[in-house]
């Protein structure tokens, strides 16, 4: 009897051993493209100072670190149009083409197909380019934090469908080449976006 109990006990083992390795191990790393659409924004100090909805490309690498957390490092770029109001109509000032690059720590909710998360961490916005009267102005970069919420959705061993919502705080700052501060943008800039990523 006690051969018995100790024979099962080792082919439950070599059992379950096999299983284990036949499980396909998770990939770490994953590379996603998202197309976005950010908001229209009307703060700025002095008022009536609007900046203008954009859709950008994105794109982003990300890391599990195990369990439930990974990291994620994304940018894009996007072009926004800014117009001040004045009378009898809107005065367009240019646009600003900016290269926003966010990196976030996420808590991953699930395990299974459908895979929530939420993110938290700071976003650096840079201008690198500028036309119009903005051409002109000397543009400061924003540094901010970052907010997302989102989902994964596993199509396959290899390819995950992603809806994304963004969040982060933006101040860029419009000087007068040698002059005063002409006006300070208030973009709390946030992003709804949808793409394909690739686990490797």
């Amino acid at each position: 009897m006690g051969r018995a109990v100790v024979l099962l006990a080792f082919l439950v083992a070599i059992a379950g051993s096999s299983a284990a390795q036949s499980r396909p191990r998770e990939k770490p790393w994953v590379m996603k493209t998202r197309l976005l659409v950010t908001g229209t924004n009307r703060s700025s100090e002095p008022e009536g100072f609007t900046t203008y909805t954009a859709f950008p490309l994105e794109v982003s690498i990300g890391r599990s670190l195990g369990g439930r957390f990974a990291l994620e490092l994304a940018a894009r770029s996007e072009s926004r149009e800014v117009d001040r109001a004045a009378t009898p109509t809107a005065e367009r000032l240019g646009t600003l083409e900016l290269l926003p690059v966010s990196l976030l720590a996420q808590y991953r909710l699930g395990r299974g197909r459908v895979r929530p998360y939420l993110g938290v961490g700071g976003n650096l916005t840079v201008v690198w380019e500028k036309a119009g009267v903005l051409d002109s102005m000397e543009v400061s970069p924003s540094l901010g934090p970052a907010l997302q919420a989102g989902v994964d959705v596993r199509l396959s061993e290899y390819l995950v469908f992603n809806a994304d919502f963004r969040w982060n705080a933006m101040r860029t700052d419009l000087d007068a080449p040698g002059g005063p501060r002409f006006a300070r943008l208030l973009i709390d800039a946030a992003s709804l976006g949808v793409g394909l990523g690739v686990r490797f």
